[in-house]
């Protein structure tokens, strides 16, 4: 399994830096019923309470949000 495959899972102020995205065009990545496109469970989970951080998957939520036409301008 090369590294690109590993797993790396991030805490959501660390997923808007990375994908250089505010915290409200996240959330419309995930949240909106018709457009969102990250998955709960796959590039997306939810912390321990209703009101705790979600983490991201980051590989996974870099490769779909560029499959969705997105430029990763500042990328870590």
């Amino acid at each position: 399994m090369s590294n690109s495959d590993t797993e790396c899972w991030v805490t959501t102020a660390e997923a808007m830096k990375i994908l250089n995205v505010t915290r409200q065009r996240l959330c419309r990545y995930w949240c909106d019923k018709e457009k969102g496109f990250l998955i709960e469970g796959k590039h997306w989970k939810k912390g321990m309470y209703f009101n705790t951080t979600r983490y991201f998957e980051i590989n996974r939520c870099k490769a779909t949000v560029m499959k969705q036409g997105y430029m990763l301008v500042n990328s870590a």
